[in-house]
This record gives structure tokens, sequence and C-alpha cells, in this order.
């Protein structure tokens, strides 16, 4: 039938048969020949023996590639492809320009085709007992995707113990060893991510390159500061306010919240003091009386170096608000909106704040006080830092958020952390454009893994505009109902990933998150065959016999892949889209043999001078 193409994919290997029948039939022409040699001419034996050999061979080479295929989809033990790290240093080494993932195949609509007849055909024991069928549909070459790729941000999505924490092992060994500045944000606090980016570090001769923060291993971790980078000084409220939880953009209580923060931002900027998260947290809890009378009294030897201040607190108030009453010149925003707040309603005020104080205080109480709002002068040896010096020391720093021992506070650690990631961005993309694009910002890769715990408003801003400060981004997710949740809406969890153009799909169990995945990549169709029989005879005639056999070939619309497919991948196996192209990939596990991660990395490093070993005993 002209233009009929269509093949099962794991059909009895029919070639065999043929291929020992021709061998059969060439041996029988010689054990002719053998017998009748002397009767008959011994050409006609040779051609008719080379022609049998001949399509013997054809269709031997056939029933060979049919067995391999066969074999591929067969094979039910699941292995863990391990690599060292040489292969992984080579990789970098022979091409800057590409990511390595594995090992892999183009996914097209010949693969999908296999997979639909495997699926709607096979039996549940086939599924149960090979679990490698699906990377069995074609020969597998190495899967290299353009670093161009990452800088539009990459989405990865799978199940628990899929493979997505093995997935950021590969590219952050890979994005180290060529030299690039990385963050990663890990709310489980995975040590064996932590370790093997130390190694990374190591092999590559730049241990020092290396520093993370742990608030539960606070004698080894950095110290950050998270309210360092901003371009206005309204972000610093706005960062903490954001933590609240809140059902609409304009709840009262946050956005009173939010004033009361801002006031005290501007006086402590007023006295030229840098704001932190302990500060904040005093001046909610405790009022601002004592910033107020600071700000006054520079207010008046800056001014009025004459004018006596009054003795009592409340008439230096007085006195403020009489002199600047008809002066607009002379008045200060800051001491302005501190009066407002010491002025207000006390019972009022601490009904209002009610969201407020628990967040700040969890983040300022123990070891996090000193943690996230560090002094310079306070003794402590371990190295004060932010997120834009960091990126300025070509640093690969990791952050354990230890959101199994404490959800909220690990939370809100990264969410806090994202916004001033963000400010980095702004400040590194503005630098750029001043030089009128002559100068290139350098690659930042940026891990966030279980997203869900961590996303905000800043962290999409950084998905949106953070390709322009050299941001990759690189995001990774269980379903998209965590995503909705943590948004508020299905709105905000599309808005999040279609901001990421690489996506990297693990196993998937839940049916929506399948059906989203699917949906969005590219349509194909699916061939089936119909087959029809009829027969019959004609009532008066009835030895007149008719009868008819159809066959025809149907085209199905179809997804790149099903759902379900999703469902039943392996361990450490994926779907890759990348520009405009579908692979199917198996993902190897990279052993650091020997060298162990060290403890003290910091004391000899780029980012300060080493304390004592035990922080709490000199507090």
């Amino acid at each position: 039938m002209k233009g009929f193409e269509y093949e099962y994919a794991r059909r009895p290997n029919y070639e065999m048969w043929a291929f020992v029948v021709w061998v059969a039939g060439g041996l029988g022409v010689l054990c002719l020949w053998w017998y009748l040699r002397q009767d008959l001419p011994t050409r006609v034996f040779q051609v008719m023996g080379s022609v049998c050999f001949f399509f013997g061979l054809w269709r031997g080479g056939e029933a060979i590639r049919r067995c391999l295929i066969n074999q591929r989809l067969k094979e039910g033990k699941q292995s863990v492809w391990k690599v060292s790290w040489e292969v992984i240093k080579k990789k970098v080494s022979r091409d800057a320009k590409q990511v390595w993932l594995g090992e892999g195949f183009p996914w097209a609509q010949g693969e999908i085709q296999k997979a639909t007849d495997i699926m709607n055909t096979e039996k549940a024991e086939f599924y149960q007992t090979n679990k490698n069928w699906i990377h069995g549909l074609q020969k597998s070459v190495d899967l290299q995707i353009p670093i161009g790729a990452l800088e539009a941000h990459t989405l990865v999505v799978g199940s628990t113990r899929t493979g997505k924490t093995r997935l950021f092992d590969l590219l952050i060994s890979q994005a180290i060893f060529r030299n690039e500045r990385v963050i990663v944000i890990d709310p489980k606090g995975d040590p064996d991510l932590r370790i093997k980016m130390e190694l990374a570090c190591s092999r590559i001769g730049a241990r020092d390159r290396f520093v993370y923060f742990h608030p539960a291993m606070p004698s080894g971790s950095v110290r950050i500061d998270p309210l360092k980078n901003w371009a206005s000084h309204t972000e610093i409220a706005n960062r903490v306010a954001d933590l609240i939880p809140s059902e609409t953009e304009s709840d009262v209580f946050k956005n009173f919240c939010w004033q009361a923060m801002n006031w005290i931002v501007e006086g402590l900027l007023y006295l030229n003091r840098q704001p932190n998260l302990l500060q904040l947290h005093h001046y909610i809890n405790e009022g601002v009386q004592e910033i107020l009378a600071a700000s006054l009294q520079k207010y008046f030897k800056s001014n009025w170096p004459g004018v006596p201040m009054k003795p009592l607190f409340e008439d230096v108030i007085k006195q403020y608000l009489k002199m600047v009453k008809n002066d607009d010149k002379n008045r200060v925003r800051a001491i302005d909106g501190l009066i407002t707040s010491h002025s207000h309603n006390k019972e009022h005020y601490q009904k209002m704040v009610v969201s407020l104080v628990p967040l700040l205080s969890m983040l300022t109480s123990g070891e996090l006080r000193y943690m996230l709002s560090p002094e310079p002068t306070d003794g402590d040896g371990r190295p004060v830092l932010d997120l834009a010096s960091l990126i300025e020391k070509n640093a690969v720093f990791y952050v354990g958020l230890n959101s199994l021992a404490d959800a909220t506070v690990g939370s809100a650690i990264g969410s806090i952390l994202l916004a001033d990631l963000t400010a980095a961005a702004g400040e590194i993309y503005n630098r750029a454009q001043q030089t009128g694009g002559k100068v290139t910002p350098v690659p930042v890769n940026i891990f966030i893994d279980e997203a869900a715990e961590v996303v905000n408003d800043p962290a999409i801003q950084v998905l949106n505009k953070g390709g322009g400060a050299g941001f990759r981004v690189v995001i990774a997710m269980q379903t998209l109902a965590d995503l909705e949740v943590r948004t508020g809406s299905k709105a905000g969890a599309r808005q999040v990933i279609g901001n990421t153009n690489t996506w990297i799909m693990f196993r998937v169990i839940d049916c929506e998150t399948q059906e989203y995945l699917a949906k969005a990549m590219p349509k194909t169709v699916v061939k089936g065959v119909d087959m029809g029989y009829r027969s019959g005879s004609k009532s008066d005639n009835p030895t007149q016999y008719s009868g008819m056999y159809t066959e025809s070939l149907r085209e199905t619309p179809a997804d790149l892949f099903p759902p379900a497919l999703l469902g039943q991948l392996p361990k450490f196996h994926f779907f890759c889209r990348f520009s405009e192209q579908t692979w199917k990939g198996k993902l190897p596990i990279i052993e650091y043999e020997g060298g162990g991660a060290s403890s003290s990395w910091w004391r000899r490093g780029i980012f300060g001078k080493s304390r004592p070993e035990q922080c709490n005993g000199n507090r």
C-alpha cells in the first residue's frame, strides 16, 4: 500500500525466522550441489547459494537490529549511572558553551508512536518488571543543551526522590568548573549537596570560594545581612511586610506594619545607621522614643545650634513642631513619621502590629539574632556578607534553610534573601546600562530547590528581569498545586512557570501537573491501523459467495507525550524541553572520590578573618 508506514515497536523478531530460512536454503543448495555435482552445472548452484546467503546476511543484520531494540525495551533492572568529577570537568573544558545532562535521544513523533503502541497493548506485568522501557525506545547519545537555554531560566519538576537534587549536583558542578558565581537556596538543607559543592570548588583549586549559611550549624556559617542592598529605602519595609500572611493586597494590618517599619527605617537612615532585623524588632516592640530622641538631638544641632532643647522629651517634640510649622524647608520627614508613630494610641498600635511582632521575633531569636542582624563591632569573627558582595567576590554560596525543623522560619529566611537578591540584580543591571551595554554582566547561577517554600514577588521579579543582570535561575518543585498554595492562585503559579523557557521533567504523580506539562508541549499525531472484514452471499444464489478485507491508516491528534507517561519514568530519568526541542534523558550521579569537606574553610578564605571555634562563648 503506497504511503503506508507503520511498525509496532515491540513486535516479534520475524527477521530472525527469515534469516534462518534463507541460511537453511543456502545450506540446502550446498547439499544438493554435493549430491548432484556430477549431473548438473556448478554455476547454477553457485548463483542459487549466493542469493540465499546474501538475503540471509541482509535479514541477519535486520534480525540483530530488532533483537537489540527488543532487548532495550525489556531490560527490567534499573541501573544507577555513576561518573567521576573528571568526566564533568572534561565535558566543561571541551565546550563551555554547552551544558551536559547525561545521555538521551530526541523525542518526536516516532517515539510517541512507539510509546503509545506499547502502553495500549502491553499487560501490567510489562510495566512492573521493565522500568527502563521508555529509555529503550531509541539509542542514546550525549545530551547537551546550549548554555543560552539556561539564560532563559529553567523549571525542574518531579516528585520526591526522583533526581531533582542530583540534577542540581550536575548543573552546579559544571557552573563551578566554568568559574561562575553560584547561589543555592535549599529549604531542606541537604548535606550531600553542600559537601559536593565544596568538593567541586576544591577540585579546581578554589575551595576558599565556597561559603554557606545554615541556621542549624551556626559555628561554621557566615552571617548575612538581608537588608543591606536596596535602591529605595521603602524596599526594606517591603521585604519584611511581604512575609506577613495576607488575604488581599489592601490588608490594613499589613499596610500599617509596613508604615510603622518604614518610619523606623527612615529614622535609622537619618542617623546614618544601617537598618537590620534586630533594630526593627526592638523599635516595633519597645517603641520609637529612643530613636526619636536621637533624631531630634541631631536635628537641633544641625539646624538650630544656638537654640537650647527643652528638658522634657514631650516638650522637645512640641518645640520641633512649632519650629517647622511654617517652615517646610527645615522639616525632616523621618522625624515627622517617628513623632506620628510615638503619638499613636499604644493599645491600638499593639493590635495593629500583632502579626509583625512574632515574625520579627522568630528572625531575631537565638543564634539568628547574630546570623541575620550582624554588627561588625560585636566581636564575632564570622564574616559578615550580603548577596551583592558574594556575587562581586565570585563566591559559591549555599543556603540551607532547615525547613524540615522549622518550616515557618526557613520560608521567611528564604523569601527575604530572594528579595535581597532582587535588589542586587537591579544594581548589576543598572551598572551595565550606565556603560551603554559595553559591559556584559557576569553569569550568576541561582538554584532554588523546593521553590514553593520560598517563592515571592521579588523572586518573580528575578525571573522577569534577572536575565539582564546575567542571572540564570533554576527552580525546582514537586507539583503545580504547591506553587498555587504559595502564590495564592493558579494565575500566580502560572506566572512563575511562564517565566521559564527550559523545562526538565522527572517522574510526576500528580495528575493535574501531568496534564499541565503535557498540554504545554507541541502537538503531534499518533498512527493506528483500522482493519475490516466483510463476507456474504446472495439470498437468491447461496453459492455465490463474496468477501472483503480492508486496512486503513488512521492519524489521531495527540500530545507530544501522554500525561500518564510522566508517572512511569524511573528514578533519574526525565524529559527535557529546550530551544523548541524535546529529549528523553537519563541523569548521571557524580562521585567525588576522596577529599572530604573541610569545616574550617572560612579561616583562610577571602571573606574575612577567623573567629573562635565556639561562637556562643563570645556573646
